[in-house]
């Protein structure tokens, strides 16, 4: 499960990377991030692209550093559903761990698909050649939903069962 949240998450920076450069490369010399028709607020090129990956690196490099340290929390850090099981054993502690880094990684997704879909908006809201013909809205409801997703693993603790896919009684 792990795995598979880890790949996940780096398609989501692969996006995130392509979505930047794709709409840095589009903008005009000045992107307008503005409140209304008087008072605008204007970046440049490079001050968007460098505080976009700012913002993508302290993000992303402070999910991995949680994702790292879910190993080593102590018991009395641990606020779960049924934790006399989830601490019993090894085997279960390591379940545990296993589902709470794939739920750091995943969440880490989550953040960088709305950071793809800031993005995606300011690329087009600023585009050099006011071609805008890309319908965006649909990844508002992926982030949403992706968003509202972050709370099953929660759900997923409730089950005293370490590995679901296992068939013997424990």
């Amino acid at each position: 499960m792990r795995v598979v949240s880890k790949i996940f998450w780096v398609i989501s920076c692969v996006g995130f990377l392509f979505a930047l450069f794709t709409s840095y490369g589009n903008a005009a010399e000045k992107l307008w991030l503005g409140f209304d028709e008087l008072n605008q607020f204007a970046v440049s090129r490079n001050a968007y692209f460098y505080g976009a990956v700012a913002i993508f690196l302290l993000f992303n490099l402070l999910f991995v550093a949680v994702a790292n340290l879910v190993i080593a929390l102590p018991k009395a850090f641990l606020f779960i559903p049924k934790k006399d099981f989830w601490l019993a054993n090894r085997d279960n502690r390591k379940d545990l761990n296993t589902i709470l880094q794939s739920w750091v990684y995943f969440s880490a997704c989550v953040l960088n698909t709305l950071l793809i879909t800031v993005c995606i908006y300011f690329g087009e809201k600023n585009h050099a050649n006011y071609l805008v013909t890309f319908e965006r809205y649909w990844l508002f409801n992926v982030v949403w939903i992706m968003a509202f997703s972050l709370i099953l693993p929660f759900f997923r603790l409730f089950i005293p069962k370490g590995n679901l896919l296992d068939n013997s009684e424990q």
